[in-house]
């Protein structure tokens, strides 16, 4: 397997390169534009082989150069998904935490990821776009073990899946995955990236992006509010005592 000795390769720093087989691939770029014409051919080739739903393009940014996932959902969405007479759409806007704001077109048989925790499916989870009705504005999502509607002011919870960051791809994982060096900056995210594909992945880099990169251990670091809170209710239940 091309893949598990590339893993082993990269958990020990990549020092003797990827290693080719007919289950890992590696393909040469440039720029992270000649890396964003890479992943849409191969991606496309890749859907033919698997389908649509065990195909997945995974990039280092969200928003930001050529082949980040913005941009890749809407290139692949057009070839593979395009405007049709008698397919039902919503156009809707999603805003980020810091103000950056993106417009997306939904259509039906669009794959889409959930952007926020919710009664019923959880951040990350990836569905399809089963049915849109125009009169309600409701987008039914099917997901593995449910259907979730989405009024128009919930919208903002999903975006597309075509491609996706190597942060949101964690946890999940796909027949084949198309995923660009160019950008990474640790060990720990192209470890992430080449263990999201089950039979086969598929390397865009730049020769040298990927040996530097795993030099560096890092994005182990976790952040959270758990022990302010924890305090926090610790003073609570000592004065609660005190009163007691």
């Amino acid at each position: 397997s091309g893949l598990f000795a590339n893993i082993e390769q990269i958990k020990a720093g990549l020092h003797m390169g990827f290693i080719e087989r007919d289950d890992f691939k590696v393909s040469n770029a440039n720029d992270t534009e000649e890396a964003k014409d890479i992943m849409v051919r191969e991606y496309l080739n890749a859907v033919d082989r698997y389908g649509l739903e065990q195909v997945v393009c995974l990039t280092p940014y969200r928003r930001k150069g050529e082949a980040c996932a913005i941009n890749l959902n809407r290139i692949l969405q057009e070839k593979l998904n395009p405007p049709k007479a008698g397919k039902n759409h919503v156009t809707y806007t999603v805003t980020e935490d810091d103000g950056f704001k993106y417009e997306i077109v939904l259509r039906e048989g669009d794959p889409v990821m959930q952007l926020a925790n919710v009664l019923q499916v959880a951040n990350g989870d990836v569905g399809k776009v089963k049915k849109i009705d125009i009169e309600k504005r409701i987008v039914y999502v099917e997901y593995i073990d449910c259907v979730v509607p989405y009024k128009s002011n919930e919208l903002g919870q999903l975006t597309l899946a075509y491609a996706m960051s190597v942060h949101k791809s964690q946890g999940s994982e796909y027949k084949c995955v198309i995923r660009t060096d160019m950008g990474m900056l640790s060990r720990n995210t192209i470890y992430t990236a080449v263990t999201r594909a089950k039979e086969e992945c598929i390397v865009i880099t730049d020769g040298n992006t990927a040996r530097e990169a795993c030099k560096r251990e890092s994005g182990y670091e976790r952040y959270t509010k758990l022990c302010p809170y924890i305090k926090k209710q610790e003073s609570k239940l000592l004065i609660l005592s005190k009163l007691i």
